[in-house]
């Protein structure tokens, strides 16, 4: 009718109009994105066709829209055009339409780089930049550019609502690209509004209460008041969900920090003052912003946010590097004498990026602990002392002592007293370093991912193994620091827990937002597992805490419930389940061949003085996740690490868990396979190369030894904690967890460490590439340590066992005698 009527340029706006209606609501649909129909390309085609004989102005105008409609993949320099050219012509559908689709292609690439494990996104993004927009790539500018579209959306999205509120005459604009994408026309000459609803199955209509639909034949209407209500509802809920649904990650929220902070940087320090004098304010509230923001996202308190592959990649960018140091500086240049606050930030970013010069050094007070640490941190980096002597243990041994005095003085001081105090985060995170650097001293660590990345970033990705573990000077002495240190953390972690109101009172006058208290709870017990697990003790306080309603109402269950069934396992094997149900990772390091603690749920980074930063970026982020298991560098060449299936290692604990029932359990018996595995396995403690042409393994057999001695471990293990009163019989309660004392930690850990040692030996003789061609010396070497290991762990275990079994044979011989005397 309006083509007849001459009125072409009205014929092609309906015609779009009728094709966005149609695009958005089809039968399951929600609405975005557009899509196809029937016609769709027969309807835009006559649009155009109208449209140029219009004008050829309007014929660009048309060709644009039609271009935004299209349900086809666009490249981002399209997007980028349609959207100037929506701004030029006054387009608010254009406009609107194109910046969401803008959105959606970055949020599209940022799922398929994570799906293909990009090893440096930073670099892979800010490489090329002209030619990756032209290709339809993405860079670090195109990524700044999305946060302007996201606001940018977002902001229309808000003035539609405004418009939907009543403020009609202000969004006036917003009006008719409302009523287009609802599909409704507003009838004329009625009294009261009532709208036509093109497409009466639509989401939005489906889900309006029909009282306030009326009928007539096909045609559907509604009443004005409850069409803005269900507009304004489905705009809500637009908003809403689009945020929920994207979650941005951590690194794409950094990215536009950096370039805000080195924008304002340049601004200011080019120049005369007064050019840029009238705007100081607003440039110096950008820098503390920019700076204040990226530092949290370095350093969250939820760790597993910082420990991906592109936040170890962002970090060690140079524009990053930049930043922490401005943060570093912001912390400690102010006159005055430093809070706790300004040390704590300060050291934590020194820590977390190298960024160690005694010039920083000398801005603590000479009283300061803080001041020592960092001066012997700084000696210690400059150090030439070889790695293996007595005086670079010596040295490494009072770091430590330092670090640890240092957060002695900081924790006992009153910070209800402190206008700036150190935050849970900062504490945590120096903790945590000084677990690192007590347990790297044994020459092996069993830590998260997120901390092993601290270590090395800190070392600047040098794997030189612990001084302290290459020599034996001070042995006595060393054990016993480590020891106390090891107790200071366990006895700060236990306080912090169990002191909940104190607790949640220090997070909020950091302000820290009290709802983040579940996460505090979470990274206090897995820093006591990981100091149980290093030290072999203080798993009475460890079970004490998981004992406690207080603390267990705040644990994901998931996490929690991985020690409720701890009783068959290894502590190893149990830690390594609870942090993989919170999209952690146990991760065990090495410095040599004193691996050996095997968990199918772990990473094991084996030799790590052979390793270079891509062979561990490799281990730490394995590309296909699913089939992590035993990620390990454990028998193979820097650079060529061979993977062991980790289905073997699956297929033999279920055959162990199944012959162990079989055999229920017969102490007496695996007790005697227990002593004779030694002695068959004894020709290997001292086997040359050659030794293994005239030593027949009988593999069957010996795998056989091998799961009976674990068998008897675990049974023996079993009982006995099964027999630990509880502190209380209150806290007896079925289900739970039972308290270990202090006085079974150390038997509690030379048993795992046996377990461990079993199950590895049984992987060793499973796995016959180990005893082929240029693995063979290696793996000999490997499998000689394993049994001199586990003579150790023999000495320690053995007499308990023999006690225990010799109990179980007697109450067994007194109930036959019962028997037969009944």
């Amino acid at each position: 009718m309006l083509v007849e009527a001459g009125c072409l340029e009205d014929s092609s706006k309906a015609i779009l109009k009728y094709v966005l209606v149609n695009s958005l609501w089809q039968p399951g649909s929600e609405g975005w994105p557009l899509k196809q129909f029937i016609r769709k390309e027969e309807l835009v085609n006559k649009a155009k066709v109208n449209a140029e004989t219009v004008s050829k102005q309007f014929y660009g105008f048309i060709c644009t829209e039609v271009d935004i409609l299209s349900h086809e993949q666009s490249t981002l320099f399209e997007l980028n055009e349609y959207f100037r050219s929506s701004q030029n012509n006054g387009s608010v559908r254009g406009e609107i339409l194109s910046a969401r689709k803008i959105i959606d292609a970055h949020l599209h690439l940022i799922s398929t780089l994570e799906d293909r494990g990009k090893s440096d996104l930073f670099t892979y993004l800010t490489g090329h930049s002209e030619e990756r927009i032209s290709s339809n790539q993405f860079s670090i500018e195109t990524f700044v550019c999305f946060w302007k579209f996201w606001n940018f959306w977002k902001d229309e999205i808000v003035n539609m609502l405004g418009y939907l509120n009543g403020a009609a005459k202000k969004y006036v604009d917003y009006k008719e690209f409302c009523l287009n994408y609802m599909g409704v026309l507003k009838q004329s000459n009625k009294r009261t509004p009532l709208y036509l609803v093109l497409y009466p199955e639509a989401d939005w209509v489906r889900k309006t209460d029909d009282r306030f639909l009326h009928r007539n034949g096909k045609l559907v209407f509604i009443d004005g008041s409850q069409f803005v209500s269900a507009a304004r509802s489905y705009w809500y809920s637009e908003l809403l969900s689009f945020c929920t649904r994207n979650s941005f990650p951590v690194f794409c929220q950094s990215i536009p920090l950096i370039y805000i902070f080195d924008a304002t940087n340049f601004l200011m320090k080019t120049g005369s003052p007064h050019c840029w004098h009238p705007h100081a304010k607003t440039l110096l509230m950008f820098l503390e912003k920019s700076s204040e923001r990226f530092f949290g996202y370095i350093c969250p308190l939820d760790w597993r946010k910082s420990s991906t592959e592109a936040m170890v990649s962002l970090r060690e960018n140079k524009l990053a590097g930049n930043l922490l140091r401005e943060v570093i500086l912001k912390n400690i240049s102010l006159k005055g004498k430093l809070t706790y606050g300004q040390i704590g930030r300060a050291v934590m970013i020194m820590l977390g990026s190298c960024k160690l010069t005694d010039e920083f050094a000398e801005r603590f007070s000479e009283d300061s602990p803080w001041k020592d640490f960092i001066k012997r941190l700084c000696a210690t980096k400059r150090s030439e002392l070889s790695s293996n002597s007595s005086a670079a243990a010596q040295e490494e041994l009072s770091l430590i002592l330092k670090l640890r005095e240092a957060l002695e003085d900081t924790y006992n001081a009153n910070w209800g007293k402190e206008i700036d105090f150190v935050s849970p985060v900062c504490f945590l995170y120096l903790v945590e370093h000084l677990l690192f650097l007590v347990s790297y001293c044994q020459g092996y660590v069993f830590t998260t991912k997120a901390l092993v990345v601290e270590w090395l970033i800190f070392q600047q990705w040098k794997t030189t193994p612990s001084a302290s573990s290459l020599t034996d000077v001070g042995a006595s002495e060393k054990t016993e620091i480590l020891g106390d240190i090891y107790s200071f953390m366990a006895s700060i972690v236990h306080e912090l827990l169990c002191n909940v109101e104190g607790t949640v009172e220090w997070l909020e006058k950091s302000n820290t937002n009290s709802k983040d208290y579940p996460v505090l709870v979470l990274r206090l017990v897995v820093i006591m597992c990981l100091i149980c697990v290093n030290l072999g003790k203080h798993f009475d306080l460890l079970f004490d805490l998981l004992g406690r309603s207080c603390i267990i109402s705040h644990l994901p269950k998931p996490f929690y419930d991985a020690f409720l069934g701890r009783q068959k396992r290894s502590f190893v094997e149990v830690l390594a389940e609870a942090l993989k149900q919170m999209e952690s990772v146990l991760v065990i390091v090495s410095w040599g061949n004193n691996h050996f603690h095997f968990s199918p749920d772990a990473i094991l980074v084996d030799d790590m003085v052979n390793q270079n930063k891509e062979g561990i970026l490799r281990v730490l982020f394995p590309k296909n996740v699913s089939s992590r298991g035993q990620q390990s560098l454990i028998y193979s060449d820097c650079g060529n690490a061979s993977e062991p299936d980790s289905s073997n290692s699956s297929t033999a604990d279920q055959n162990m868990k199944a012959r162990n029932e079989a055999e229920g359990n017969d102490l007496q018996e695996n007790y005697e396979h227990f002593c004779e595995i030694f002695n068959v396995l004894k020709p290997l403690e001292n086997a040359k190369d050659a030794g293994m042409e005239t030593f027949t393994l009988d593999a069957p057999g010996v795998q056989v030894l091998v799961e009976k001695s674990i068998n008897l471990i675990v049974a023996v293990m079993t009982q006995y904690f099964q027999m630990i009163p509880c502190d209380s019989e209150d806290e007896n309660i079925p289900g739970k967890p039972n308290r270990v004392h202090c006085e079974d930690g150390n038997l509690l850990w030379h048993a795992n460490r046996m377990v461990d040692g079993f199950k590895q030996l049984s992987y060793l003789l499973n796995w016959s590439p180990v005893f082929s061609g240029e693995n063979l010396e290696k793996n000999m070497s490997n499998i000689q340590l394993l049994l001199k290991q586990l003579q150790s762990r023999k000495a320690r275990v053995e007499p308990f066992m023999r006690q225990i079994c010799l109990k179980n044979a007697a109450a067994a011989g007194s109930s036959t005698t019962g028997d037969k005397n009944g």
